[in-house]
């Protein structure tokens, strides 16, 4: 056992079977690993701002105040951060069995696979919770993986740089009160592979598709959100896409700014709808991407509404209607603002199509 009385002390560098206890202010532990010998393994912090950082270590108590980061508190899954009442901790970039809380705990991109206690839980930056399961996570993936049907999948402020799939069940994941997190796929792709599904107030950063609906997926919902490309970055591919055979999607409110590319004859897409049968595209900004809303033939579109929406510089088309026709689909392209696109709204497709109330100004026409 190793027991600090003073203050201001570093214990680097140190392997030690037993435990380690902390009675001063402002120690720090450092590059250790704390095991069991019989008993033994813990931290125990009795003083105040105590730090630990890039330690192992099967279990630690807080009765006072420590900073633990990038940090692994494991013992065959029955470690433990244990913070009494009189204390506090704050976690950051680091993983636990789980977390038994009396006092304080902020978490920051760290995980626990189970939180318990009565005391303050605080989420900072990178860290998501769902309603089925009282972990907290440091992916959107590792929270959806533990949901149920149904459930809310909530994401604090930060970058993700991962790319969620979601399966076989219906889901909420949205953004957290205040927050706007930031899910980075790179050259990967978000999949929806579920019905009853909305996503709500996540950004997208993509380089080739920000959020794939697969065919067959129904009742689809996606608000609140934008969608970029990496800074430098041109794209041929779409930020939202609903595979042929989807119905009943909803698309409001979001924001698509410069999904584009300078090659000739190739276009970036702000929303592609393969095939749609019942959505509506509401209330949505787009910015200086090659087509806005690109409706394709995979199906009939029959119910589809485009309504209040603002097309700013779009290169080539704000909307473009290449539906199948076949079945003469209802299609409404309503109030919506069509300023300096080269094209406001193209249609090769026929049927009942109501193009009502739209503004052009600029070049768009």
């Amino acid at each position: 056992n190793v027991t600090v009385e003073g203050d201001n002390n570093t214990i680097q560098d140190l392997t030690v079977e037993g435990n380690l206890t902390d009675n001063g202010q402002n120690n720090s532990v450092g590059d250790a690993v704390i095991t069991s010998n019989s008993p033994g393994g813990s931290i125990i912090i009795e003083g105040t701002d105590a730090s630990i950082s890039n330690t192992q270590a099967e279990n630690v108590t807080v009765n006072g105040s420590a900073t633990i980061t990038d940090s692994t508190v494991s013992n065959d899954g029955a470690g433990s951060i244990t913070v009494t009442s009189s204390g506090s901790a704050t976690v950051s970039g680091s993983s636990a069995d789980s977390v038994s809380n009396e006092g304080t705990v902020t978490f920051s991109n760290s995980s626990a696979d189970s939180v318990s206690g009565n005391g303050e839980t605080n989420l900072g930056s990178n860290a998501v919770q769902t309603t089925g399961s009282d972990a907290v996570f440091n992916t959107v993936q590792g929270a959806v993986d533990a949901s149920g049907d149904g459930d809310t999948v909530t994401v604090e402020n930060g970058t993700y740089n991962e790319n969620f799939v979601l399966t076989s069940r219906a889901l909420t994941l949205k953004a957290a009160d205040g927050a706007n997190p930031t899910v980075n796929v790179g050259d990967t792709r978000n999949e929806i592979q579920a019905d009853n599904v909305t996503i709500d107030g996540i950004s997208v950063v993509f380089e080739s598709q920000g959020i794939y609906v697969t065919n067959g997926n129904d009742n689809v919902t996606i608000q609140n959100s934008e969608f970029t490309l990496p800074a430098g970055v041109e794209s041929t591919g779409d930020a939202i896409r609903y595979e042929g055979g989807t119905s009943d999607g909803e698309i409001r409110n979001n924001t698509f700014t410069g999904i584009s590319t300078s090659t000739d004859g190739e276009f970036g897409n702000g929303i592609v709808l393969a095939g749609p049968d019942g959505f509506e595209v509401v209330g949505n900004t787009f910015e200086n991407n090659s087509i806005g809303v690109n409706v394709g033939n995979n199906q009939n579109p029959d119910g589809l509404v485009i309504r209040d929406n603002t097309f700013t510089n779009q290169d080539d088309f704000g909307v473009a209607l290449n539906h199948d026709d076949s079945a003469s689909p209802n299609i409404t392209v309503s109030g919506n603002n069509f300023n300096s696109s080269s094209v406001g709204i193209l249609t090769l497709a026929g049927g009942n199509i109501d193009v009502s109330n739209n503004g052009f100004t600029g070049d768009s026409n």
